[in-house]
This record gives structure tokens, C-alpha cells and sequence, in this order.
């Protein structure tokens, strides 16, 4: 929902699953916390600037996580209650 909030719509989505953005979403939502994970992991063994650079990454994912819910919340739920 964070995708259709930060681009005004569905742009590279389709109602068959088959645009663009769908097919590189199908691959990112596994490839991407994998990467996040392992810059975490690297970021122990590392000195504090690549620590508040992964830190920077983690906050960034968060605030889309949480835009994401409140689309979801006002595109999908809300409405329905």
C-alpha cells in the first residue's frame, strides 16, 4: 500500500499480477529483507558509521512498513467499519 500511496495509484500493477512492479515485488519481498538481514549482520562486526547507516536502513523500512498499514487501514478497512 506504501507503493500505491507514494505513487498516487496502481502504477506498474495490474489486476492480473503481471505488470512490471508485480513481477519485481515477487522477487523483492524475498530478496530484500534478505539483503536488509545481512547488512544487519555485517553492521555488528563493523564500526559505528556503518552501524548508523544500516540503523538509517532499518528506520527507513519502518516508516514504509507503517505507511503501508495506515494505507491499508485507509484505502481497505476503513471504509468497511
Amino acid at each position: 500500500m506504501a507503493w500505491f500511496i507514494l505513487n498516487q495509484g496502481p502504477r506498474g500493477n495490474s489486476p492480473r499480477m503481471d505488470g512490471w512492479f508485480d513481477i519485481a515485488w515477487s522477487f523483492g519481498c524475498y530478496l530484500l529483507p534478505l539483503a536488509v538481514a545481512e547488512l544487519y549482520f555485517r553492521a555488528e562486526r563493523a564500526g559505528p558509521t556503518m552501524q548508523r547507516a544500516v540503523a538509517g536502513v532499518l528506520a527507513s523500512g519502518a516508516l514504509l512498513s507503517a505507511l503501508g498499514v495506515f494505507g491499508a487501514w485507509r484505502m481497505m478497512w476503513g471504509p468497511h467499519l
